[in-house]
Parts: structure tokens; sequence; C-alpha cells
């Protein structure tokens, strides 16, 4: 039997984790009391009041919606091609089993749960079970939308701490632990005003975008044979029975 697990980074999710504690540890709300909530999420605020003819009405909102912070995935294609595919032997061992089943249910690997019992019944007569790391590499650009409803500054005040935490190490180190690295050089914000009238309201907003490489992994283990154990990149379609 092939078992097969992929773990994908997903960034958006992180940058919104991310940023709703980095505006609680610089404490925000006692800088700008005016504007103790920033709504961070993956959906515009407006969605979830829209009708069916693409209007939205957001004067029955009971929740605060602006200033808010959206973060989306605009654009995913190859990463680099020099680092676009690794393939890797690997092996894992009886004793380290209960570790791993652990890691896997903590850093959101994606795989059946009947697996479990495919590998504990394996282990039973055997050591060591033998498989193939592939990992690919692909390319995200990632868009930050800072939208606000008051015609004060705070828009800007939000742009400046959005750009530090990206560029800061606590950004940095985030995504380096998971797979991912910014390309810092593309790096881009505007700060024109962009007015929406749609909703009822006037809805000011700034931008930031930036590309980054997210390292996606597959690995197969093949519970019927050791045949892993000396796999070779050249017949890798075989041995995990393709």
């Amino acid at each position: 039997m092939i078992i097969t697990l992929g773990f994908s980074p997903v960034a958006e999710e992180l940058i919104v984790d991310s940023l709703v504690s980095y505006f609680q540890k610089i404490k925000w709300k006692n800088m700008f009391p005016k504007f103790p909530l920033i709504n961070i999420s993956n959906e515009y605020p407006w969605v979830p009041y829209m009708d069916n003819t693409g209007g939205a009405d957001l004067a029955n909102a009971q929740e605060t919606l602006f200033p808010s912070i959206t973060v989306v995935s605009t654009q995913d294609e190859s990463g680099p091609r020099d680092v676009n595919l690794q393939i890797n032997s690997t092996s894992l061992k009886k004793e380290e089993y209960d570790d791993f089943i652990l890691e896997v249910a903590k850093t959101g690997y994606m795989y059946d749960p009947a697996i479990a019992t495919e590998i504990e019944t394996y282990f039973e007569d055997n050591d060591e079970l033998f498989g193939v790391q592939v990992i690919n590499q692909r390319r995200e650009t990632i868009h930050l939308d800072i939208i606000t409803d008051d015609p004060s500054n705070v828009r800007n005040r939000i742009f400046d701490q959005v750009k530090l935490h990206l560029i800061g190490s606590d950004m940095i180190s985030i995504f380096k632990n998971n797979g991912i690295s910014i390309d810092i050089p593309t790096l881009s914000g505007s700060r024109t005003p962009e007015y929406n009238v749609e909703f009822g309201r006037v809805l000011r907003g700034s931008t930031l975008s930036f590309q980054c490489d997210i390292n996606i992994m597959q690995t197969y283990y093949n519970t019927d044979t050791k045949m892993f154990k000396d796999a070779i990149i050249s017949n890798i379609s075989h041995v995990i029975g393709e």
C-alpha cells in the first residue's frame, strides 16, 4: 500500500494570525483608542452582508467592520526553476512512530486517518518504513487591502505598522518555520486614496502586496516493499506505484 502525506502551508492564514498577534503586541488599542479593534481576515468585511444583487447593507452590521485588513492570495504560479523540485529518500523507524503521528497532527499535514492503522500494522512485523519525499515550490502573490470608513489618517498608520511587521523578524521567522520565504524586494504598496461607495458609505483604502515562495511537501511510504531504501530518481515513478 502506498501511503501519501501532503503538507502545503497557507500563507494567507499565517499572515492573518501573525497580524492579530502583532497589533496586540504593540498595544494598538492604547495608541488609537478611537479604533481599538482592527478586523483582520481572509474575507472582505462586507461579504457576509451581500445580497443577490451584489450590494450589501452595512448599516445593519452588528460588529465593527472597519478599519479592516483583508489578506488574499491573488496569483499562484510555479516557483523558481532551480529549486522547483527536490526528491529525497526518507524512512520512519518503529520507535519514532508515536512522535511522528503527533507531529503530523500538529503541523497540518493532509492525510487519511486510516493510514495510522496501516502503519501500525506494518510495524507489527517490521522495524522501519521506507519512502521518498518530494518537494515542489510555488510562488504566490499576497495582497493586503487596508480599508477604513473614517476620514482620519488611521489608514496610513495601519499601513506603516503592517509594512513594519512584514519585513520584521517575527514575520520572517513564522514564514521560515513553515517553509515559506518572503521575496522582500517585491514588497510594494499604494497609499493613494481608493474610494468605494457601493455599500452606502465611503470606504477609503490602501494596499500592500508581495511575492513569497512556498514549499509543498509530499511524502510517499510503501508498506508492501522496501524498494524505497535503494530508490533512485530515474525510477521514482515506478517506486511510488504510478
